[in-house]
């Protein structure tokens, strides 16, 4: 069997079209629908509240599909599974056009909950295991740079959108280029590179803290519980802190425009942090980059505390380190899954590890609004998120040390 056809490996198409699927499934159910949360609490007069309801019920349906879409992940086709996610993404949207108080919107969001479970991280990663047997931390930070490149395309979009046609007709604007997508992914997925008589990418494997395959025995088990601990801590930050960067820059004072372009900036540093640690996991190993990576999402807590109105060069540097830090609350989920699983357990493990961050992010998801309401401010839950990413840091680093 060949590996390449036309001399590029098709490998690399299935790892951008899932950057495709990742944009709208990850980037549009989280980040991208958040961006009209200001429009919501004006136009229909949503408190922050209610506003942090329709995330936890999300949370709350990613939480439900999670072990059905991991055994769904093994034996249906994924082409399929993928691809009608999608398409169920642009049914949820054009719903929202006709929204008009919280609970409609909160019942709609069980269906973004469900297509965040049925087409990003489980799999995405599942179906690039079929293609690639090296590289595959490459491979994984390009597929899930989705939701960095919605970050980046989506909020001049949607700010123009909502401008020009107004709340209703952007979001069915939005539900029409989803369903686009959805056709687009139908017709460039394959199941396994077998279909095409291709043969999985081969490669060189970064030193991992198990031998290969991964010990499934006593030390293996705990360094995946840590693991496992890890994951809730991040998901307590990695949704609920991005989600809420927006609504945060303007309650401080900071102007829709100047906060679109801080989130716009968000989202390149997340494309650009997902993509290098990716390949640097591949030629360093997991072990010696998290350090960076969880340095720069502290630090991106902490600074954001401080955003005010005047404080551009704050701004900016935040949504940097943003961006940078809050790649690890995707890619480094199953980059660390591979180092503590072996390769029939993959699938299961990852589950396990999305289902842990889920459990995090619905906890966590209701403190911003909460907070806000009570204090008048979202900056008391980013201090929060800093003692979660410091503590997630130190269960990692124990996770590797013990393996």
């Amino acid at each position: 069997m060949r590996t390449r056809t036309h001399g590029i490996f098709y490998g690399w198409v299935i790892a951008l079209a899932c950057l495709l699927l990742h944009f709208a499934a990850g980037g549009m159910t989280g980040l991208g629908f958040s961006l009209h949360a200001p429009y919501l609490r004006e136009a229909l007069g949503l408190s922050n509240s209610q506003l942090a309801l329709i995330p936890t019920f999300r949370c709350l349906a990613t939480m439900a599909a999670l072990p059905l879409a991991e055994r769904l992940s093994r034996r249906c086709s994924l082409r399929r599974m993928l691809s009608l996610s999608c398409l169920a993404l642009a049914a949820v949207f054009g719903g929202f056009a006709f929204c008009r108080t919280a609970l409609p919107f909160c019942l709609l969001a069980i269906g973004m909950g469900a297509v965040y479970a049925f087409g990003t991280t489980v799999p995405i990663t599942v179906l690039l295991h079929r293609w690639f047997h090296g590289r595959r931390g490459t491979a994984a930070s390009l597929a899930l740079s989705g939701a960095g490149v919605c970050s980046i395309a989506a909020p001049p979009a949607v700010a123009l959108l909502i401008d020009r046609l107004g709340l209703q007709r952007a979001f069915l604007w939005e539900a029409a280029a989803i369903a686009l997508l959805a056709l687009l992914l139908f017709l460039l997925l394959r199941d396994s590179p077998e279909e095409m008589g291709l043969r999985p990418l081969e490669g060189p494997t970064p030193e991992s803290p198990a031998p290969r395959p991964k010990t499934t025995g006593r030390k293996g088990d705990c360094g995946l519980g840590l693991l496992l601990a890890a994951s809730a801590l991040a998901g307590c930050v990695g949704s609920p802190s991005s989600t809420n960067l927006s609504l945060h820059f303007v309650t401080e004072g900071i102007p829709y425009a100047v906060a679109a372009a801080a989130v716009s900036l968000y989202g390149l540093a997340l494309t650009a942090g997902k993509l290098s640690y990716g390949v640097l996991t591949d030629r360093l190993g997991a072990r010696r980059v998290n350090a960076f990576f969880f340095a720069c999402w502290a630090m991106a807590q902490g600074l954001t505390v401080f955003v005010a109105g005047q404080w551009r060069a704050l701004l900016f540097t935040a949504a940097l380190l943003h961006g940078i830090g809050n790649s690890l609350a995707t890619v480094g989920l199953p980059v660390w899954t591979e180092n503590f699983s072996c390769e029939e357990d993959y699938s299961r493990s990852m589950e396990r590890c999305q289902l842990a961050y889920s459990i995090g992010s619905l906890a966590a998801t209701p403190l911003p609004g909460i907070l806000a309401d009570a204090a008048g401010s979202y900056a008391p839950s980013y201090v929060f998120y800093f003692l979660a990413v410091a503590a997630a840091f130190l269960l990692v680093r124990r996770a590797y040390h013990r393996g």
